[in-house]
């Protein structure tokens, strides 16, 4: 009796270790409501779906907190500041999820949306250039569209000079003149995408207009004339108690409070990763 006792006892014991939700289990319950209900939402009800993600949000960041940290859970975090239209912060946590899975071309196509989002909603510039329009108009074609036909008119392209060379129909060879081109702004295209939502960058500001300084500290000069603007990015080159030095893409340096920027290796990837 004492041996089935002890039994079951450890059975209890197990079973109830097993049946002992992960606390995380709950949040991520809670973030599939949030979800749900964002998207009965709907864009018929604005309100209450920005609402419905911005707790999708708060939920997932508390997961983050907890120790879960994963391509997933960044790129999802990065969705749902993306439809808040909080598009800097969007792309601060799509870049820590490209840290897990380079590359990964979901990821850089909504890099590049929000970066196009972010421009165009800055004042707009008078005589924007050609090279403006194009990269707009590039922006707006999914990406998966531009990869279809550059891998058709690849296909097209080697096909229809084999044939010009060894069958020597010249026929072809106007058609085979458009296929070539047709393959070429297709690379084109996916090239410049992915130029767009490449970066070598450490960080990015976050608040939406932040006054640079010429040192650590609000007695310092600005360092430039006008504020930066959210969603800048930066390399980063020194912290120094709440204040961050920095060296923006044009080669400038200045230092930004740490509280208005982001860091895409944060302490909860820099942990992951060792």
């Amino acid at each position: 009796m004492k041996k089935i006792g002890s039994l079951l006892l450890i059975l209890c014991f197990f079973t109830g270790v097993a049946f002992a939700e992960d606390p995380n289990q709950a949040l991520f319950d809670k973030v599939n409501e949030a979800i749900n209900e964002a998207a009965a939402a709907g864009e018929s009800h604005p309100k209450v779906q920005k609402e419905a993600y911005a707790k999708a949000a708060a939920l997932y960041t508390q997961i983050i907190d907890n120790g879960v940290r994963n391509n997933k859970i960044y790129y999802n975090l990065g969705n749902c500041y993306f439809q808040m239209g909080e598009y800097p912060k969007a792309i601060l946590n799509y870049r820590r999820a490209l840290i897990y899975m380079p590359a990964d071309k979901e990821c850089e196509s909504n890099i590049a949306k929000a970066k196009r989002i972010l421009r165009d909603e800055e004042p707009e510039k008078p005589n924007s250039g050609f090279i403006d329009k194009i990269v707009s108009f590039n922006t707006k074609i999914p990406l998966y569209a531009k990869e279809y036909f550059a891998d058709i008119s690849w296909v097209l392209f080697w096909g229809g000079l084999v044939g010009f060379f060894y069958l020597r129909k010249k026929a072809s060879k106007k058609n085979f003149i458009v296929i070539a081109v047709v393959w070429w702004l297709c690379l084109v295209s996916v090239s410049l995408l992915s130029y767009l939502a490449s970066s070598n960058s450490d960080g990015i500001i976050l608040t939406n207009e932040v006054i640079a300084r010429k040192g650590d500290g609000e007695s310092y000069k600005k360092a430039f004339l006008k504020p930066l603007k959210a969603g800048t990015e930066f390399t980063l080159l020194e912290e120094r108690g709440d204040w961050v030095k920095v060296e923006l893409t044009a080669g400038n340096k200045c230092w930004l409070k740490a509280a208005d920027v982001g860091l895409v290796k944060d302490g909860a990837v820099e942990e992951s990763q060792d």
